[in-house]
């Protein structure tokens, strides 16, 4: 019986994914991004801000860094995907 797989396939022409896409300067937040909304969507769609930054911190992302040698400040970073519309962030 042979394996199954699952693969994410690009709709984009490989030139248009790396003009449009696969922008060299962004990889990194792009990582941190798909990190972040991953660590939410496990956690039910919803995480605690602390519980959030702990999983973070267990990875090297501490929320009181504001010289992180990728992302300069974590904080600013992670609101960053709040403005971008990644997350949304509410007082409990």
């Amino acid at each position: 019986d042979p394996t199954k797989e699952y693969v994410l396939k690009s709709m984009l022409s490989a030139k248009s994914r790396r003009r449009w896409v696969d922008q060299p300067g962004e990889l990194a937040m792009r990582g941190f991004c798909i990190t972040v909304c991953s660590l939410v969507s496990i956690g039910g769609g919803q995480m605690e801000e602390e519980l959030l930054w702990r999983h973070l911190g267990a990875l090297g992302i501490n929320e009181a860094d504001e010289a992180h040698p990728t992302f300069g400040n974590t904080k600013a970073t992670l609101y960053k995907l709040v403005k971008q519309r990644y997350l949304i962030r509410e007082k409990l």
